[in-house]
């Protein structure tokens, strides 16, 4: 499965909506917008191949699926 794949199935998991994306070689960003309006950072490492939520003070690993 490609990282596309993934991305997709992360989203339909979280239900994430307003997405906007961009990619980078390392890595695909994509960003969405919560009900509170507060921005937030997810990004899929493509060479570790797993998933990051990103805020301003720290980086964690998402487990899922």
């Amino acid at each position: 499965m490609d990282y596309t794949q993934e991305i997709v199935r992360f989203v339909r998991f979280y239900g994430i909506k307003n997405i906007k994306s961009y990619e980078t070689s390392k890595c695909k960003y994509f960003i969405y917008v919560a009900d509170n309006g507060q921005k937030q950072l997810y990004y899929y490492d493509k060479q570790t191949k797993n998933f990051y939520f990103k805020t301003a003070k720290k980086q964690e690993k998402l487990s899922w699926l």
